[in-house]
């Protein structure tokens, strides 16, 4: 029977189906079956010989089904996007689907490679040198430092130390700006396998498309910017929630080392994952109450032992458990007299320059977050019209940015006819919700898209802080294309199977 595309998995959970003892394990084999049928190398199974729920068929084939695919089932949420009561079987799905991707994603390096060369070492961004120095220090043994002297806490450790294992291999800043593109290249095939999953083999085609089209992931790959390490380890925690095969404590634990590596890479993800730990505990119905409390409470001691190290270090090496000293500046960057929506760190803040011009590092970071503090108490009306402004101004198109030259009318033109669409075609997914029923993968990833918008808005909003989050934006619109291109297909293509 496994030479027909049968791939039973008694007793698993499968990507489609229900975790119930004789599913299919991946509707995919339903196309490999029919596509075999129409080349006439076997022969669909009768109805009598299929069971579509518990108790159902005869025969010898009767532990065989289809994926449990209806809407409804656990508790309202959707197991995937794929609710044709009719077992439509998307034989009809253009060849070009399969070789889309891997074109799209071959491009994408070669061209990341030949930008990676045009760019050269020069490293035009502060943050850039920032993390280039950290790196150098780690391996030259000067210890986790900007100037190899004293010990810092300004930066993230995640990317750093990301960057300090290629480095002590030899890598020279060229090479790791290649390394970025790699990752987002891996990204866009995580974006193809979520879309798989949910059964959505034209969105599998679609998504790295978008992503390619969506030029400043490409930009930004060309930096030395943690944005693009963010975006693969996001995706891969997406992936592993959208893998039902997973067990409580492998997911648990995988789910946790994600996440540990992203809060180190860049504190705000501790926001998303508070995220994903409601969701797990609301929407992973195929396991129990307890299972669900046990694998993330696995996940929350794995981040809190990753994090637990960087904050006993910053104890010893700064005096204090903080998480960054550049949390101070930023907010005052955002909350201040000068500060607008979008200015971001082109704020002007030298009213609030110290007097104390050797303050350490910790001491300054403290300065500023109490003048920001200050700012907001005194003008609660203002700051609270201003974080509703940043809010909204998650999803803008442009920055102000404090680096001038890196600015133009043609970029920002450019931004606007690469995210806007996308942006519409999210809205548009939101709004048909009653229409196009939201699997519980395009709910994590809404509430993920969305919640993030109002954290981030405590300190300031910028296009290089979303860009992790638009990967998602990514996958739900390509979900939603795919959605909507089914829907017009004739229902001639659907197949019903042959009765007994």
């Amino acid at each position: 029977m496994a030479q027909d595309g049968y791939r039973h998995k008694s007793g698993t959970c499968s990507s489609f189906g229900e975790s119930r003892e004789g599913r299919w394990e991946s509707d995919l084999s339903w196309h490999r079956v029919y596509a075999r049928y129409q080349l006439g190398q076997t022969s669909l199974p009768s109805a009598s010989h299929l069971r579509t729920g518990p108790g159902q068929g005869t025969g010898q084939h009767a532990h065989l089904g289809p994926p449990a695919v209806q809407s409804g089932q656990h508790g309202g949420w959707p197991r995937s996007n794929l609710t044709s009561p009719e077992l439509r079987l998307r034989s009809d799905v253009p060849r070009w689907t399969r070789v889309v991707a891997p074109a799209v994603v071959g491009l994408v390096v070669l061209g990341g490679a030949l930008y990676s060369v045009h760019l050269g070492s020069t490293l035009r961004f502060v943050d850039e040198r920032d993390y280039y120095a950290i790196a150098q220090n780690l391996v030259h043994g000067r210890g986790y430092s900007l100037d190899g002297v004293n010990p810092t806490a300004f930066r993230p450790p995640g990317y750093p130390l990301f960057m300090s294992l290629f480095v002590a291999l030899g890598a020279d800043v060229v090479v790791l700006r290649i390394l970025n593109f790699f990752m987002l290249a891996t990204s866009m095939l995580l974006l193809r396998r979520l879309a798989l999953t949910q059964g959505n083999r034209i969105g599998a085609a679609i998504a790295p498309m978008l992503c390619a089209g969506y030029v400043v992931l490409f930009y930004t790959a060309g930096t030395l910017y943690p944005q693009t390490l963010a975006g693969l380890l996001l995706l891969a925690t997406t992936a592993v929630l959208a893998e039902d095969r997973l067990g409580w404590l492998p997911a648990g634990l995988i789910l946790g080392m994600l996440f540990g590596w992203l809060a180190l890479s860049v504190i705000h993800f501790l926001f998303s994952f508070a995220v994903v730990v409601v969701w797990v505990l609301v929407a992973r119905t195929e396991w129990k109450p307890g299972t669900r409390v046990a694998s993330v409470a696995v996940a929350t001691a794995v981040v809190s032992l990753m994090v637990g190290v960087w904050l006993a270090r910053n104890e010893r090496a700064l005096g204090a458990p903080v998480l960054t000293t550049n949390g101070g500046i930023t907010l005052l960057h955002g909350n201040s007299e000068k500060a607008g929506y979008n200015s971001g760190a082109s704020t002007d803040i030298s009213a609030y320059a110290p007097e104390d011009t050797g303050l350490a590092e910790l001491q300054l970071d403290r300065y500023y977050q109490r003048r920001a503090i200050e700012f907001m108490r005194r003008n609660e009306g203002r700051a609270i019209r201003l974080y509703a402004l940043k809010v909204l101004n998650w999803f803008n198109y442009r920055n102000d940015l404090a680096q001038k030259s890196e600015s133009s009318r043609g970029k920002d033109m450019l931004m606007f006819v690469s995210y806007v669409p996308l942006l519409l075609l999210f809205a548009a997914r939101l709004v048909l919700a009653g229409r196009f029923r939201v699997s519980r993968l395009e709910a994590l990833l809404v509430a993920l898209y969305l919640s993030n918008s109002f954290a981030y808005a405590i300190w300031h909003t910028r296009i290089r802080y979303r860009l992790p989050y638009d990967l998602l934006l990514i996958a739900v619109v390509a979900l939603f294309i795919d959605n909507l291109l089914e829907r017009r297909q004739p229902r001639s293509k659907s197949v019903r199977l042959p009765q007994a």
